[in-house]
This record gives C-alpha cells, sequence and structure tokens, in this order.
C-alpha cells in the first residue's frame, strides 16, 4: 500500500444510534446493518481519523497502534468500502474555488450531500425507467417494510371540535383583487373563531380526495401538491382566549377525521407555545389569537424518496401550505403572519413529540 494514498470514509456511509444500539448506514444502496467491525476500538480510532482525507503515513503516525495493526484495520475497510481513496473531484481538489469557508470546514455533510445526491433520478418521460427505478424499487421497499401512515392520531387527546367539510366563503367578509398579494392588507374585522380555523384548515391541510399510487396503494388528496402524494406535514393549532366557538387550548387537526382533537397539556404550557410561537419582531406586542404550528413527520416522504430529495420535498410542501393559509388570510383582511423562526425544542418537549421522526417546522399566527 502507498502511505502517500489519501483516504477518506465514504460518505455515504453514516454510524447511527438508536438508544445505545449502533449501526452502519449506506445512503447510496440504503442499506443498514450491525457488523462486528463497529464493536473493533480500532474501527473508530480509524474512522474518525479519516472523516477528513489524510493519507496512510498520517495515519500511521498519529493512530497509537503497531503499524501492521493499523495498516491491516485500513485494508480491511477499504475492501468493505467503508475507506476509499480521495477522488479530487468529490470537493477537496477544488472546494477552495466553489465552496464557502462554512462549507469547507463541514465536509463532511457536503461529501454525504454529493453522494446522496447521485442516486438515480428517474425520467417519468421514459416508461422503461419508471418500471426499474420507479416500480419496482417500490415493489422492492413494500416487502421490506410497511409504508408509513397518511394519517397521525395524538396519542394524549380526546374529540372535540368535529369541523365542516365546506365552509362557504360567503360566510365571512372577503375582498379578492391584486391586494391579497400586498404586504399591505386591508383589514375586514372579521371575527376570529372556529368557523374561520376550519376554513384556513380546509383551503390548506384537509383531506379533499384520495388517489391510487403503484405498490404503495391509496393516498390522500389535499388543496397544496405534495411529492408522490406523502403530504408530510401535520398541524396543531394553538388557540388563545377570546375565539369564538372554541376553547382555550392546544389541538391537534386529525385529518383522518377532519376534526380537532384536543391535547391534554396545562394552561401553562398552552401559554409557553403561544410566547413562543410568537418570537418575530413584526410580531411584538401583539397578542396572539391562534397560531398553527407545522410539524413534518419525515418517514412519509422518505419511505419514498429516501436520503437525497427527502428534505427538499418536505420543503416544497410546507411553502405551499403557508401560500395557500396567507392567500386566504389576506382574503378574510386578516392580521397574520408566517415564521420559520420557532424554537423547535421547546414547542417539541412540550407536546411530546420524537425530533427524529416529527419536527416542528414554523407557524402561522393570526393577530
Amino acid at each position: 500500500m502507498d502511505k502517500n494514498t489519501i483516504l477518506k470514509i465514504c460518505p455515504s456511509f453514516q454510524v447511527r444510534f438508536i438508544g445505545s444500539e449502533k449501526y452502519l448506514y449506506r445512503a447510496k444502496d440504503r442499506l443498514a446493518w450491525e457488523p462486528d467491525i463497529i464493536k473493533n476500538e480500532m474501527f473508530w480510532e480509524v474512522w474518525e481519523f479519516f472523516l477528513k482525507p489524510r493519507s496512510v503515513l498520517e495515519a500511521l503516525e498519529s493512530i497509537n497502534h503497531e503499524n501492521d495493526y493499523v495498516i491491516n484495520a485500513i485494508k480491511g475497510l477499504i475492501d468493505c468500502g467503508i475507506l476509499e481513496v480521495n477522488n479530487i473531484k468529490d470537493g477537496y481538489g477544488y472546494n477552495k474555488f466553489i465552496l464557502s469557508k462554512k462549507l469547507i470546514n463541514n465536509m463532511e455533510s457536503v461529501f454525504f450531500h454529493i453522494s446522496t445526491s447521485r442516486m438515480n433520478w428517474v425520467n417519468y418521460s421514459k416508461s422503461k425507467e419508471i418500471q426499474e427505478l420507479d416500480h419496482n424499487e417500490m415493489d422492492i421497499k413494500v416487502r421490506e417494510e410497511q409504508p408509513p401512515s397518511n394519517f397521525k392520531k395524538y396519542r394524549n387527546s380526546i374529540p372535540k371540535y368535529d369541523l365542516a367539510e365546506l365552509i362557504p366563503l360567503k360566510f365571512f367578509k372577503s375582498k379578492i383583487n391584486n391586494s391579497i398579494f400586498s404586504k399591505e392588507i386591508e383589514g375586514l374585522n372579521n371575527k376570529i373563531s372556529l368557523d374561520l380555523i376550519n376554513l384556513l384548515l380546509n383551503y390548506s391541510i384537509a383531506k379533499v380526495g384520495t388517489v391510487e399510487m403503484y405498490a404503495t396503494g391509496k393516498h390522500i388528496l389535499k388543496p397544496v401538491p405534495s411529492g408522490g402524494a406523502r403530504h408530510t406535514t401535520e398541524a396543531y393549532i394553538i388557540v388563545n382566549d377570546g375565539v369564538d366557538g372554541i376553547d382555550f387550548g392546544a389541538y391537534h387537526f386529525n385529518v383522518n377525521n377532519h376534526r380537532l382533537d384536543k391535547i391534554n397539556i396545562s394552561s401553562f404550557d398552552v401559554n409557553k407555545l403561544i410566547i413562543a410561537s410568537n418570537v418575530l419582531v413584526r410580531g411584538k406586542g401583539k397578542k396572539p389569537k391562534v397560531i398553527i404550528l407545522h410539524s413534518c413527520i419525515f418517514e412519509r416522504s422518505m419511505f419514498r424518496y429516501r436520503e437525497a430529495r427527502s428534505y427538499r420535498v418536505m420543503h416544497f410542501d410546507l411553502g405551499h401550505i403557508h401560500a395557500n393559509e396567507i392567500i386566504v388570510g389576506s382574503i378574510l383582511g386578516l392580521d397574520c403572519t408566517e415564521s420559520y423562526s420557532v424554537p423547535e425544542n421547546l414547542i417539541e418537549s412540550i407536546l411530546s413529540l420524537n425530533p427524529l421522526k416529527e419536527s416542528v417546522m414554523s407557524s402561522f399566527i393570526i393577530y
């Protein structure tokens, strides 16, 4: 082995943890396993050392074991694909020309992104690619694991308000013209009420139909598009005092039953959610009346799209929902705003969300 060879950990590999258990995950072919090698102390020393590209000679000088032992460990990791020769085109040869300083200091993330983005892209205009890269892959997936549910029922909640599938716009004062896209919205003095919340949910995140998808069966349709009909976004409605027709409290929008389920948390925690969701300067001094917190259930999207494109699809979905909320709010002349600046750790703690499975993304606030 040439001791001047520059090696690095293959960016498609990650060490992942479930509780105290650890395993290897390889993104490029979506395999996860628990090899004996990760129980070896030498594995961790070599893994940590080659997270950044370094030479074999540097490893021999830095890793405190006999040279033959280190060489054999390196060869073993090369043989199983965990270590690879640093390809200059993968980043380190030209990153100083195209990458910012911040990215250069986070090359592990850059490499992982590059690797996962090399996954096969399906050209849906070609029936052969649809069959080979989509249908055949999904046939394998559904044999390996159960597709995630389209619906969530919040555990610590009780059914509270059945919602109407149709709320006519004529029930409210409204104005539809080019001014709805202006930052200066004309107030129409609509009463903030359960019916108004119902209308917003109907136009943003409610179920409006179903569609049959290959291999994974029936999926839901909503007023907003979603990659592969995954619809990853959930809605939690926080209601302050003085909203007509609905009690102060925190609610989960049960899409399957078109219902608001009241979450069993204290008034103190509800107030903490209201304060935490209203952190932007434009909301300073205003009293939020209704807050819609949006979360994302990652596996709905990742089951189909896996690592490379999952995060893009999730943000597209959420952006469409926000757009619909803002348009409806503008038509009704509401004093409202949207925010991606939410203290997700605090909110997830209060709502008992596991952030590895479902994380808070944003809020829509009505004053």
